[in-house]
């Protein structure tokens, strides 16, 4: 690591109505480099904190900047910002974070809904916004020019793209359980999206978050002859009630296949193995390589446990690393539209092992595509730790 995080002077949101700031203002990087106030917007309270939560986005922040902040020249202060899982709460402080805090750069924010809730207000605004968690098809929206927003995740189209091809190889009967929440939604949309292009039926089964009993939605599934599952639910723990109840039914679905909210402790916390055996969770990224690895290790090293999301983390430092390269370029933060535009002409980027070329253009700004050969399948072992199944197979 290349600096270290210190503590600097407190600060709170006028009102808690418009979302609260973290107990505290924190700088990293490189002292006397290009100053860069970065805002950081994600639950840290309500229903979606414990899996969704600001954390990993701060945490993936922190590292690139550890890592980067001396090559890049940059200088960082923060402020990490309560959304509650609330859109409405997270309207009202992205504005107070772009109007009165004047930040140069908004992360965030975690959770799909809240994102596309700010989508307008970003845009219109004309701020740099970086997206590593918020997979809505229709947050990326390229006919708004200029564009301010760039996502290192995936979109849920180019999952079901992806997924898809897998699913229904052999002539499978699809299946399809989704969390009733903005990123269930975008996902259950993508799917039979690709199930009506295909000419293919897709039996769909709706779920809300915590749902106390899911059996009835599996035994319908199992009733319906579907034998090629696909799970998209926005976090570990309902991920884990679904495979609990697809095992306790005897119900043996190949393949079944669900998003990384199953890749870390808060799937393999309250899941049991015999639930796992047959899962296997789809990503752009091989969360198993080296370098991602060793972010996990350096992550562990630095707060005293595993990454919750690797994904989330790995996608963050990413997104953090290609802003630094732009405001490295420019010579400074505050000039907008430039670091917009440096972000468009980055060239030569790679990125823990990955070599994206030209990671952004002024007609794309998704890191990510739906090439089928850039995608991977991982497992859980036994013990809970993601292991590389390879690339996903197409019929």
């Amino acid at each position: 690591m290349l600096a270290a995080v210190t503590l600097t002077a407190a600060l709170t949101l006028a009102g808690c109505s418009a979302g609260s700031s973290d107990d505290s203002a924190s700088s990293t990087g490189n002292p006397g480099g290009i100053p860069v106030k970065m805002g950081i917007l994600g639950p840290q309270t309500g229903a979606y904190a414990a899996f969704a939560g600001v954390g990993e986005l701060q945490r993936g922040y922190e590292l690139a900047a550890d890592d980067f902040s001396k090559k890049y020249n940059i200088n960082f202060t923060d402020e990490v910002v309560d959304d509650q899982s609330d859109p409405a709460v997270a309207s009202r402080a992205v504005q107070t974070m772009l109007n009165d805090d004047k930040i140069d750069v908004l992360l965030g924010p975690a959770t799909s809904g809240s994102a596309l809730q700010i989508a307008s207000v970003v845009q219109s605004t004309g701020r740099p916004w970086l997206s590593p968690s918020s997979s809505a098809d229709n947050l990326v929206d390229m006919s708004i020019q200029p564009n301010w927003l760039f996502r290192t995740i995936n979109s849920n189209a180019m999952a079901a793209n992806v997924v898809g091809q897998y699913l229904y190889a052999n002539n499978a009967k699809v299946g399809l359980i989704y969390s009733t929440d903005a990123f269930g939604q975008s996902s259950l949309a993508s799917m039979q999206a690709y199930a009506q292009k295909a000419g293919k039926d897709l039996a769909v089964e709706p779920l809300a978050a915590g749902a106390p009993d899911v059996s009835g939605a599996i035994q319908r599934l199992k009733d319906a002859g579907v034998n090629s599952l696909y799970i998209t639910m926005s976090n570990g723990a309902d991920i884990a009630a679904v495979t609990k109840a697809i095992s306790d039914a005897n119900y043996k679905p190949n393949p079944m296949v669900a998003t990384g909210q199953a890749e870390g402790p808060e799937y393999s916390n309250v899941a049991s193995p015999s639930d796992w055996a047959n899962l296997k969770i789809v990503d752009s990224r091989d969360l198993t390589s080296k370098p991602v690895q060793d972010l996990a290790a350096e992550y562990k090293a630095k707060y005293g446990s595993p990454p919750s999301r690797l994904s989330t983390v790995a996608n963050t430092y990413a997104a953090v690393q290609l802003y630094m390269a732009a405001v490295a370029k420019v010579g400074s933060a505050t000039n907008y539209e430039a670091v917009r535009k440096a972000m468009e002409d980055i060239t030569d980027f790679s990125s823990l092992g990955v070599d994206f070329g030209t990671p952004f253009s002024p007609t794309d700004h998704d890191l990510f595509d739906a090439d089928p050969s850039k995608w991977f399948l991982q497992a859980l072992d036994p013990n809970g730790n993601l292991i590389s199944t390879g690339s996903v197979p197409q019929g």
